[in-house]
């Protein structure tokens, strides 16, 4: 099972952060994979297995490096 943390565009960095922190602490009992959408530098804050870019964020190569080559890394 995959879930997707979305915040809005208008949430600070730190709301993402403590909404995908309380998302993966409620995957991790279940074994869930836990991504986070658009902010990469938030997934890694917390710990997430990785994340999703769209069409208008970072481009692949560049989020791969930003996750690195372990992360899962979801594209539109």
């Amino acid at each position: 099972m995959v879930v997707q943390v979305r915040v809005e565009d208008s949430a600070t960095d730190r709301e993402a952060y403590e909404l995908a922190r309380q998302v993966l602490a409620l995957c991790a009992p279940y074994g869930a994979t836990c991504l986070v959408n658009d902010r990469l530098h938030v997934a890694l804050a917390v710990g997430a297995a990785g994340g999703h870019v769209g069409a208008d964020d970072l481009p692949v190569a560049a989020a791969r490096r930003v996750l690195g080559p372990g992360a899962v890394l979801g594209a539109t």
